[in-house]
């Protein structure tokens, strides 16, 4: 049978419905969380790939020590060549068409 209930197997019940309510909780975030993320890097993926354009503006600051520095071990840029590739980089973003050419 078992009709009385102890404090002790009331506390147990009551402890497992609320750790397994937490766990449920915890486990239904992160996997919002990665849904999430998954998302924002289809979506970034796809952006690059429909707009090449906007993906090299936005990699280029990233990889600029790497291309200075293949530049300056292995093609011989002088020493103004790193700030005369960055400026020119700016004036292509800002002042140029920025790779939107004209279309017929």
């Amino acid at each position: 049978g078992g009709g009385v209930m102890t404090g002790s197997s009331l506390l147990g019940r009551v402890l497992r419905r609320y750790i397994g309510g937490l766990l449920s909780r915890i486990y239904l975030l992160l996997r919002s969380l990665l849904l999430l993320i998954s998302y924002l890097h289809t979506s970034a993926l796809l952006t690059c790939y429909h707009d090449p354009y906007l993906c090299l503006c936005l990699f280029f600051p990233f990889v600029f020590q790497s291309v200075v520095r293949v530049g300056v071990e292995w093609v011989g840029m002088p020493h103004w060549g790193p700030t005369v590739c960055w400026y020119a980089f700016l004036v292509y973003i800002f002042a140029g068409e920025g790779g939107k050419g004209k279309k017929k």
